[in-house]
C-alpha cells in the first residue's frame, strides 16, 4: 500500500466515467467490493475504534482501479468528497485487509 495526499484521489474521481452507472451493485457481504460495479461505495477501516484516532481518517470511498492500483479515497468526516488522502493498493486483497464496506 502507498499513501499519498488527495491528489491521486481527486485525480480518479474526475476521471471517472460520467454516462456509466457507479455504485450499482448491491455488496452482499461487508467484503463484497472492488470491481466497477461497487466503485463510490462507503468505507471504513477494518478494526476502527470510534472513540480513538483521527476521524478524518476513518472513512473513505472506493474509487476503482487506476492504473493498475486499487484506489481509496480517505475524506473528512461528514465530507464524501472532500479527499485529504489516498491509498493505492497492488491487490484487492490488500485493499480488504485495510478498509470494509461501511
Amino acid at each position: 500500500m502507498k499513501r499519498t495526499d488527495h491528489e491521486l484521489a481527486n485525480k480518479v474521481f474526475l476521471n471517472l466515467p460520467v454516462f456509466v452507472d457507479l455504485a450499482t451493485r448491491v455488496p452482499q457481504h461487508r467484503f463484497d467490493f472492488g470491481d466497477d460495479g461497487t466503485r463510490l461505495k462507503s468505507l471504513k477501516r477494518v478494526g476502527r475504534n470510534p472513540f480513538e484516532g483521527d476521524h478524518n481518517d476513518m472513512f473513505a470511498l472506493f474509487l476503482g482501479c487506476y492504473e493498475g492500483k486499487f484506489i481509496v479515497g480517505i475524506h473528512d468526516l461528514g465530507f464524501q468528497l472532500k479527499f485529504n488522502a489516498t491509498e493505492a493498493f497492488e491487490t484487492e486483497e490488500e485493499m480488504k485487509n485495510k478498509w470494509q464496506l461501511d
